[in-house]
């Protein structure tokens, strides 16, 4: 039942791309593309692939039009541990969704397993508030989780964002973050997220810089309770996208893990 409520809420979300227009921070005008990557870790300004899988899911609703992503990403410095993806998107700048299948060959999953990402996220223009949830399930039999998260931007060119992760074990991991569009080109960001049940916390301010065909971000995370890490990356974080043409965008991303990502976005509309 849960696949094919999905399949309408891509649907619903695909028929209205063509019919309204974005407005305000989120996915403003000419502003899709400086989502390629996350600043921070994707709390206050989270990209719209991430939102996906482990970044805030109301960044769903920043993606503008329908888009099939590729992603793979090296959890170590050799290719021995690798997560491969493939994604759809659909989003008007007011409502957003997509779905993502990822195979692991070790790493956070025993190697061969399977886990689909799925989510949607809506603006209430009015509120000036979005909302965004995603889930994900493990073809291996980890069961289901799911994450939500909210943004609020009632001041102009500055957003505060909220997320709370892996609501099916009850509320545990909280991030929390604020986004200000410093410059029409330069974004600041700062992330923070707590572990209630385990004592862990991360702070981690960023700077995003961006044109009409790239995109970059560096962030720095610092552990400020505990020894690990539950939802943000300490030490360092980058990003690059770069908008090849009209219809193809490339990014990467580097943490101090380490762990590479690199993504690869068409527009099919």
């Amino acid at each position: 039942m849960m696949n094919k409520n999905w399949i309408v809420v891509l649907w619903f979300a695909f028929i209205l791309t063509g019919n309204a227009h974005a407005r305000g921070m989120s996915g403003a005008g000419g502003r899709e593309d400086n989502f390629m990557v996350a600043n921070g870790q994707g709390i206050s300004s989270p990209s719209f692939f991430g939102a996906l899988h482990g970044e805030n899911p109301a960044g769903l609703v920043l993606n503008q039009t329908l888009k099939l992503q590729g992603g793979m990403a090296a959890i170590s410095d050799s290719t021995a541990t690798l997560r491969e993806s493939g994604a759809l998107l659909v989003g008007n700048g007011y409502l957003g969704a997509g779905a993502e299948y990822a195979q692991y060959n070790s790493g956070a999953y025993a190697s061969g397993t399977g886990v689909i990402n799925f989510g949607a996220a809506g603006m209430i223009p009015s509120m000036a508030t979005t909302f965004g949830i995603s889930g994900h399930s493990d073809t291996g039999g980890g069961g289901s989780s799911y994450d939500f998260g909210m943004f609020f931007e009632f001041i102009q060119r500055l957003r505060i964002a909220v997320m709370m992760k892996n609501l099916t074990h009850g509320i545990g991991v909280v991030g929390a973050g604020l986004m200000f569009n410093l410059d029409p080109m330069v974004d600041l960001v700062l992330d923070a997220d707590s572990d209630i049940k385990n004592s862990l916390g991360v702070v981690k301010p960023g700077l995003s810089l961006h044109t009409d065909r790239i995109h970059f971000t560096a962030s720095y995370g610092y552990r400020y309770r505990g020894l690990s890490d539950a939802l943000l990356y300490s030490k360092f974080s980058a990003g690059l996208g770069i908008r090849i043409s009209e219809n193809f965008l490339v990014e990467y991303q580097y943490r101090t893990l380490p762990q590479h990502l690199l993504g690869l976005t068409l527009r099919l509309n």
